[in-house]
This record gives C-alpha cells, sequence and structure tokens, in this order.
C-alpha cells in the first residue's frame, strides 16, 4: 500500500466518517494497491456490518445485538471474517455484488439467508468439522441365566404358567443370556 501511495487510515477515517459508505475513490485507491475491486467492496461490507452501520429496508439502523447475530449464524465473528474474505476471493463481481446488496440494503432476514448461504457454499468448499453427539452408552443387563438348570427351574415355577408377565420377564432374560447352548 505504501508504494502505491495509498493511507490505509485514511480511507478506515472516510469509511467510518461516512458510517459505513464507501466512495468510487475508496475503491480506485485499494485496486490501485493490488486489491481486486470484488474483495474491497466485499471487504467494506463485512466491515459495515461488523461495525453496525448496516441498515434495514426501512433505513433503520440494525442493533449490535443482531449484528451479532447474524455472525453468530456464520459461527461468530472471526468465522464470518474468514467466510467474507474467502468469498471475495472466489466468487464472480456479481455474486459478490449480490450478497453485498442484501448486506448493505436487504432485511435482517435476508441477510440472515444470505449469510447462511455464504455458509454452506464455503463449508462445501472447505469443509468442516463435524457435531459430535454424546450420550450414555446403552446399560448392558446382567441379569442372564448362568445354566440351563437356572432356566429350567423359571419355566417350572407355577407363575410362568398363570402369570404373563412373569412369563415375559423369562422370555426377556432368556434373550439377554446368549451364555446358554441349546
Amino acid at each position: 500500500m505504501e508504494k502505491a501511495g495509498v493511507d490505509p487510515w485514511a480511507i478506515s477515517k472516510e469509511f467510518h466518517d461516512n458510517q459505513g459508505e464507501y466512495t468510487p475513490e475508496m475503491v480506485e485507491q485499494l485496486t490501485k494497491a493490488g486489491f481486486s475491486e470484488a474483495a474491497v467492496k466485499s471487504y467494506f461490507a463485512g466491515r459495515a456490518v461488523e461495525a453496525g452501520y448496516t441498515k434495514t429496508e426501512s433505513g433503520d439502523d440494525i442493533s449490535d445485538a443482531t449484528v451479532n447475530e447474524i455472525k453468530t449464524y456464520a459461527g461468530g465473528e472471526e468465522a464470518y471474517n474468514i467466510m467474507v474474505q474467502w468469498a471475495s476471493q472466489n466468487f464472480d463481481d456479481g455474486a459478490i455484488e449480490a450478497f453485498d446488496n442484501i448486506v448493505n440494503t436487504g432485511s435482517v432476514d435476508a441477510i440472515k439467508l444470505a449469510v447462511n448461504g455464504l455458509k454452506a457454499q464455503y463449508q462445501n468448499s472447505v469443509g468442516f468439522e463435524g457435531t459430535m453427539v454424546t450420550g450414555k452408552a446403552p446399560v448392558e443387563q446382567k441379569d442372564v441365566y448362568r445354566s440351563q438348570a437356572e432356566l429350567v427351574a423359571a419355566m417350572s415355577d407355577r407363575r410362568y404358567d398363570n402369570d404373563p408377565a412373569y412369563r415375559q420377564d423369562v422370555i426377556a432374560k432368556l434373550d439377554r443370556s446368549d451364555n446358554l447352548e441349546f
């Protein structure tokens, strides 16, 4: 940037003084420094969201909480910035302009949808860490017949013929008894 005579601090100040709006001159200075126009515009759009300058269709400011919620859709601020940087290098100018238009003038729901779409494309391209599902290990029933003699004794009990619940318990215990050979 120094070789191109670009003062990034002056551009940043002008950007913030203009409440997140960038000028063609700002874009031109940065493209002369070697950045693509698409990357510059995408960067400004991301900074506008990050700084809370984004407005809804009605022109109302989007709250910082809403901006944070939108970034949460992307996995947080850092993940959002990485995705926007990735998009600036991998999307054509039309796609970047469409995303920027939604972010700069769309409703909050439209912005969330655009961010979700960007996240899906990013993850599809570079991959992502899966979510681990945890739980308890299955409890192994230790209530088994240890011998055929125990099974015969249970089946000889008069409840086996008269009580369906007892009979079902004997059958379930027999199902768990892998150690018996017939």
